[in-house]
């Protein structure tokens, strides 16, 4: 309130200078600008000296239009001048146009003259105003509206677009060219510190895309079990029903891998619950920081506590587990097809300490917990002590990792590989061209392939997607089964049918097929679930 506040002062002053504006009010202004930053549709625009780039225009004046439709003010030419302070549209003294608004449009025709030093007072504002916005933005989008809007939780991430399920495999390719073309040093990170659910467990979480017909009959079922358990009060049950989906989802998103051995499962339990309220308190529906709920939180804190108590005797957890730790499987697939993505795409990857492995971080202070190096580091020696014991079984060694992908070695190996790889050739990822590759066959909708090149070297990367239609939620992954991909082909270009390529997962090598009629996958992908190739 109090940023406000100046923000308004000062626009107010700059008003005192113009004869156009000097008749609105503190209040007048205040009012405004409350109702245009409350429509702001981004984090913030990017105005400088120089002036503004037409995105950062429309967003201006969209914000300005969408307020000056909610207001109940009775004068609204404020929003005019709100709108030409922040998009600078002015015009040199005795050029100004004085034809005002159409009566049936409501962007204002009018851009009126002013002097040099009200245009720099202006664009002061400006810069000011957009340092603002990203922060109430965060706080009304990240720290409420996502504890609010539970429909699919791996959504509401930092950045984040939750109406948006996804993108299509073509505007997945266009963003990575725009990216090389752009932005080739841009930072890709899956996990930050600041990021509401580990990489991991939305990794888990997205597969419940793709099941919503046993997902649902499990939401029914629990419901119906845990009835009793939720605390009636006068108005509604606590936790209420979408507090409680949402707990479902962060349950089978972060169950940690041993949630069987007691000691675990208890400290398990302090930090979901932990999460959860700040959670209400975020979402500010039924608690909040500022005026917390006691009732409410401890009615929460209960439930969890009843419906993760003694598991040997609980029919919500003999019906849970075995769901969630088939759906950990998946979502362990989907992580290593994000990794392998993240680490070749164009741009320059970050891997958020510790998730070198599987790591089933909830909303901070939980991502912010010490990190076992030590475990990293044995795991890493196993990786490479195996890595190191020759070619001929390479392929029954990476599969096996797939078998015991609990562990944690099967993201660690793909991260260690892949990194290994880039390091003998930077440029390549640096500046290598990208181009997708075509893919045929019933399950083409099921995969993500590209090429990147740099002179006479190329590497292919290949990876699934969807892995539970895929597969089939029934099928137990770690039994990978590379027949589902059936008549499935990836095609290469022209330039490419004659090169062979080395699969560095498996150490199998592709022979060179100039009749250019495809690589089935279950070939490709016959021991490992994902491929990087490299021409030799």
């Amino acid at each position: 309130a109090s940023e406000l506040n100046i923000l308004a002062h000062q626009l107010d002053t700059i008003s005192e200078s113009n004869r156009h504006f000097r008749d609105f009010t503190l209040t007048n202004l205040r009012e405004a600008l409350t109702e245009v930053i409350a429509c702001f549709p981004i984090y913030r625009t990017y105005v400088t000296r120089d002036g503004a780039a037409p995105e950062d225009l429309a967003c201006v004046k969209q914000a300005v239009a969408a307020a000056r439709s909610r207001s109940r003010a009775e004068d609204l030419s404020v929003f005019d001048y709100v709108r030409a302070v922040l998009t600078q549209e002015f015009t040199d003294p005795g050029d100004e146009n004085p034809a005002g608004p159409a009566p049936d449009n409501p962007e204002p025709a009018l851009q009126p003259s002013a002097a040099p030093a009200f245009k720099e007072a202006a664009r002061r504002f400006t810069m000011k105003f957009q340092q603002y916005t990203a922060p109430v933005m965060a706080k009304g989008m990240e720290d409420t509206s996502f504890y609010i809007y539970n429909r699919l939780l791996s959504l509401n991430e930092v950045g984040g677009e939750p109406e948006k399920f996804g993108r299509s495999l073509d505007e997945f390719h266009r963003l990575n060219q725009e990216r090389l073309a752009l932005w080739p040093y841009a930072m890709l990170n899956t996990s930050t510190h600041d990021s509401k659910r580990g990489e991991d467990v939305r990794a888990r979480i997205n597969v419940l895309s793709e099941i919503p017909d046993p997902w649902r009959e499990k939401l029914r079922s629990w419901s119906r079990i845990n009835r009793s358990r939720r605390t009636r009060g006068a108005e509604t049950s606590r936790p209420d029903r979408n507090d409680e989906y949402a707990l479902y989802q962060t349950l089978v998103g972060s169950l940690p891998l041993d949630a069987r051995e007691p000691a675990a499962l208890e400290a398990y339990r302090l930090r979901v619950e932990a999460a959860s309220i700040k959670a209400v308190r975020e979402a500010k529906v039924h608690s909040s920081w500022i005026t917390p709920n006691p009732a409410y939180e401890q009615a929460l804190s209960r439930f969890l506590d009843q419906i993760l108590r003694n598991p040997a005797d609980n029919p919500f957890w003999e019906d849970f587990f075995p769901f969630a730790e088939r759906l950990a499987h998946f979502g362990m697939l989907n992580s290593v097809a994000q990794t392998l993505l993240k680490l070749t795409v164009p741009g320059v990857p970050d891997l958020y300490q510790g998730n070198e492995i599987w790591r089933y971080c909830l909303v901070d202070p939980d991502n912010r917990r010490p990190v076992d190096f030590d475990r990293r580091r044995q795991l890493l020696d196993q990786v490479r002590t195996r890595d190191g014991e020759g070619e001929a079984d390479r392929a029954q060694r990476s599969a096996e990792l797939v078998h015991t992908m609990e562990d944690g070695r099967l993201k660690l190996y793909v991260t260690w590989k892949t990194l290994r790889f880039r390091r003998r050739d930077p440029d390549l990822f640096r500046t290598g061209s990208y181009q997708p590759l075509v893919v045929k066959g019933a399950r083409k909708e099921h995969v993500c392939a590209f090429a990147r090149g740099q002179g006479e070297r190329t590497i292919l990367v290949i990876v699934p997607r969807f892995f539970a239609t895929l597969l089939g939620f029934e099928h137990d992954p770690r039994t990978w089964n590379a027949s589902a991909w059936e008549d499935t082909r990836v095609e290469l270009p022209r330039d490419l049918s004659g090169k062979s390529f080395g699969n560095i997962f498996t150490g199998r090598v592709i022979e060179a097929n100039r009749e250019n009629s495809g690589w089935l996958l279950s070939g490709v992908l016959k021991h490992f679930p994902v491929a990087l190739l490299a021409s030799v």
